[in-house]
C-alpha cells in the first residue's frame, strides 16, 4: 500500500510543492518506509512549476 501526498513550502523551485510517497503493508502500520518524490511539476508539458496540487480529497464524517 502507498501514501502519496502533496508537500508544500519545500526547496522546489517555483511554488515549492511536490508529491512524496510513503509505502507500508497496511494503512495502520506505524513505521512506513518513506519511498522519495513520487512527482514534480514539468514546466516543459505546461505545467507550473513547483505548481502540483493534490489530485483527490476524500471527505471522512465531517472531515477532509
Amino acid at each position: 500500500m502507498a501514501i502519496v501526498v502533496v508537500l508544500r513550502d519545500t526547496a522546489a523551485p517555483g511554488k515549492t510543492r511536490l508529491f512524496y510517497r510513503w509505502q507500508g503493508a497496511k494503512l495502520t502500520d506505524k513505521d512506513w518506509q518513506p519511498m522519495g518524490i513520487a512527482m514534480e511539476a514539468d514546466p516543459g508539458f505546461g505545467e507550473t512549476e513547483g505548481g502540483l496540487q493534490a489530485p483527490f480529497v476524500m471527505k471522512h464524517n465531517s472531515e477532509y
